[in-house]
């Protein structure tokens, strides 16, 4: 399969303009929005915005759940390509609200003056989850991407004629604040990490050159923002959407003179299909692999203090035991790292084990209790081995059962290998 050009839908809106460009040749109407859906599952909607007036102060709703069918809500993501000199955005509120006072606010039109409005730059990401009451100001060229749902609730529309829908508003809205705009991770090789949740995984890249993009297992957009070039033998211009279907056929991406995509897909298909109550702890943004803390976490936090005192109970080398201490302490916190985690902390403790012996001018009292200490820690690194379950392995499953004793292997005989420099350059 190769990769394709999406058709696009373009709608007037009262607070639209006719400067679209570069994007898309300016129009004799008032162009608001610009949708792109993707047909394949898991459905994603991406839009450009481009905003004359204020839009209404609004909330989407999250998912729900109805006789046997989960119905998506809308959270989104905004990327700011153009922003004018006093263009703003509004995401959350100055103060927390109760329902009362939100509803009188919005019937007086004091709500858009207990908003928080953020100053707005090209470059910048916002993740807006859904029941974030939000607001965007004038002056703004954006790309959006949103779950596949355009389930809009206003609370305030500046007097214009439209309806508004105070009650499903105030039934889903967090009348709380919002952490502002989001940093982006450097991923290497041109790649940035805007925002990543159940929903969608969002990155910037930069290609100037060729860079041959590879098979994936999974469907894949390209959002076309700046420059030009070509998608195998398709030419490619900004304002356009391009889907990757799974598996597609190899490809290389040819950019005259630099060219900026974002890359976007739904990480995790069965999480995204979940039902909103369910995701309610994970539709915050994730700028990087550290996890929740698990059952494991607890037993790493003591297994490093555990080494850490170890450390100064003798004469042994400190080197072993500070290494023990962070990678055991760590392995409660990324998840997506803990075997590795896991390994150097056994490891290290073996090489503890091995400077105890070696440092027999100690007394005996303290031999003992250097012994003492190492052997607790690996007692609690073991039980992080039974506690920790690997992501891939099915719910409810036994976390003894589920450990994959080869990949664990693996994991302990590089980490050995890596580890016998420490224990070479130790001093006796």
């Amino acid at each position: 399969m190769k990769v394709r050009r999406l058709g696009s839908t373009a709608l007037e809106k009262v607070w639209g303009t006719a400067e679209t460009e570069p994007w898309y040749p300016r129009g004799a109407g008032k162009t608001g929005e610009v949708w792109f859906c993707a047909p394949e599952e898991p459905r994603l909607l991406v839009k450009f915005l481009f905003t004359a007036e204020k839009l209404s102060v609004q909330v989407h709703p999250p998912d729900s759940a109805g006789p046997g069918k989960t119905y998506p809500g809308k959270t989104e993501m905004w990327h700011v390509l153009r922003a004018g000199p006093d263009a703003r955005l509004a995401l959350g509120f100055e103060r927390p609200l109760n329902r009362d006072e939100a509803r009188a606010a919005a019937l007086s039109g004091e709500i858009e003056g207990l908003l928080h409005w953020y100053a707005a730059e090209a470059g910048d990401t916002f993740f807006v989850p859904a029941g974030t009451v939000h607001a965007i100001g004038a002056g703004f060229a954006l790309c959006e991407i949103q779950q596949y749902s355009d389930v809009t609730y206003r609370l305030y529309d500046y007097g214009r004629p439209r309806e508004l829908h105070l009650d499903a508003a105030l039934a889903v809205a967090d009348l709380g604040g919002h952490p502002a705009a989001s940093a982006p991770v450097d991923l290497g090789n041109g790649r940035r990490l805007l925002v990543e949740c159940p929903y969608f995984r969002t990155e910037s890249i930069t290609v100037d050159g060729v860079v041959t993009w590879p098979s994936a297992p999974r469907t894949e957009l390209l959002v076309c923002l700046d420059g030009d070039g070509q998608f195998g033998d398709e030419a490619f211009a900004p304002g356009q959407v391009w889907v990757v279907p799974e598996r597609a056929d190899v490809f290389s991406i040819r950019a005259h003179d630099g060219a900026r995509l974002l890359r976007v897909w739904v990480p995790d298909v069965e999480r995204a299909s979940l039902p909103a109550d369910a995701l309610s702890s994970a539709s915050k943004p994730a700028a990087a692999k550290i996890g929740r803390p698990t059952s494991g976490t607890l037993a790493s936090s003591v297994a490093a203090v555990a080494s850490a005192l170890a450390a100064l109970s003798c004469c042994l080398p400190l080197g072993p035991f500070v290494l023990a201490a962070g990678s055991a302490g760590a392995a409660g916190l990324f998840l997506s790292l803990q075997p590795y985690l896991i390994a150097f902390s056994v490891l290290l403790l073996a090489v503890g084990f091995v400077q105890a012996f070696r440092a027999r001018k100690c007394g005996r009292g303290r031999r003992a209790l250097n012994v003492t200490v190492l052997l607790c820690s690996t007692g609690l690194v073991a039980a992080m081995l039974f506690l920790y379950v690997p992501a891939s392995a099915p719910a409810g499953q036994p976390a003894v059962a589920a450990l994959h004793l080869d990949s664990f292997r693996q994991l302990f005989n590089a980490a050995a290998e890596r580890t016998r420099v420490v224990m070479l350059l130790s001093p006796t």
